[in-house]
């Protein structure tokens, strides 16, 4: 099953379609926010300079969200980060821990899709983390399956993971088609929501507990 079959939710292909490009970029970082503690697997293989690189580039999402806007030449060097921040594949696969790398590789890709489409104003780039904590939650229960078995579709479709993403996608749209103009201090709180600051989210697949 692969990243588009994945999320070939009507409701959620529905929901990104709805929203404006600004609220459409809120969400993506805040779905990049809940695959992002999954990037800690790197600090396994002593690339804690990749997680603090990719931290840098999503903050700068928020922060242009908040009314700082990121330079052309900002964003150069942030692109430069994104390019150097994750390890060579042939170091993720060969590493005991392959499926946290996985995921951590995913959760990379997240962060260069937000960025890109905050910045470059791409819909298809914000759209994209939604798949990619979606075919995590796939790695994940793939996984766990019985004697290596591959799961279902409809298996991956009712898994609770699965359930948990797909509902807090739903609350981030509600919340912020409710929020139309964005305020600062709205965003500051959705920021805060994202990131677990609140105690209300936690990371999409809950691989480190």
């Amino acid at each position: 099953m692969n990243v588009d079959e994945i999320l070939n939710f009507p409701s959620v292909q529905m929901l990104l379609k709805r929203l404006p490009h600004f609220q459409l970029t809120a969400l993506s970082a805040s779905c990049t926010e809940r695959l992002f503690p999954c990037t800690e697997a790197f600090s396994e293989t002593g690339f804690e300079a990749g997680v603090v690189a990719l931290r840098s580039v999503l903050d700068r999402v928020w922060e242009q969200l908040l009314g700082d806007p990121i330079s052309s030449g900002e964003r150069e060097e942030l692109e430069k980060r994104i390019l150097e921040a994750t390890p060579a594949e042939q170091a993720l696969l060969a590493e005991p821990q392959a499926l946290q790398l996985q995921l951590a590789a995913l959760a990379a890709e997240a962060v260069a899709a937000c960025f890109e489409g905050c910045v470059w104003r791409r819909r298809d780039r914000l759209e994209h983390p939604p798949r990619l904590a979606l075919a995590a939650i796939e790695k994940v229960a793939r996984s766990r399956a019985e004697s290596g078995r591959r799961p279902t579709r409809e298996e991956i479709e009712l898994h609770p993971l699965t359930l948990r993403e797909l509902r807090n996608l739903g609350d981030d749209a509600m919340v912020l088609e409710t929020e139309p103009w964005l305020t600062l201090a709205f965003l500051e709180r959705f920021r805060r929501s994202a990131r677990g600051e609140c105690g209300e989210r936690s990371c999409t697949v809950d691989v480190f507990r």
